[in-house]
């Protein structure tokens, strides 16, 4: 399980399983470790800078559904989902067999001129992808990005 901060925090989609791990020691009516279910507004914002989840907590449970700190859960781990739309299962295999791709190697290769959406898209499956900001010899700044190996 891995802790939310704020930027696992923006791949979480509405119906992902999260765990209850509350950062305070405030009368809570639902008990630590308790699972629950991101709500159909995922993160968002709430009048600042501050993150929110929302929550539906599961039945019989007195706890209030809706927004809560994003401190206060733990993502399940789960299995990461096989993406459909063509172009993203395509830059997927290509990562699974180089490890790594950058824009240019998108767009040469699979003709993928929109990388970083498809890249958030499988973000948003599951897929854990880190990216690497590099510069080229002209001084020209671009990203990698590197598949991680499922645990």
């Amino acid at each position: 399980m891995s802790n939310l901060n704020n930027t696992t925090a923006a791949a979480l989609v509405a119906g992902q399983k999260v765990i209850f791990k509350p950062s305070n020691s405030r009368a809570w009516n639902a008990p630590a470790g308790t699972e629950a279910t991101v709500g159909p507004k995922g993160v968002f914002f709430d009048h600042g800078e501050t993150r929110y989840v929302d929550i539906i907590w599961p039945a019989g449970l007195s706890q209030s559904n809706g927004g809560y700190h994003v401190s206060d859960f733990v993502a399940k781990d789960e299995k990461p989902v096989e993406p459909t739309a063509p172009m993203t299962k395509a830059v997927l295999d290509l990562m699974r067999r180089k490890g790594a791709i950058t824009q240019m190697e998108a767009q040469g290769v699979l003709r993928c001129r929109a990388l970083p959406r498809r890249i958030a898209d499988l973000k948003d499956l599951g897929h854990k992808i880190v990216r690497e900001m590099k510069v080229d010899p002209t001084g020209q700044r671009y990203a990698r990005y590197h598949l991680q190996a499922a645990a």
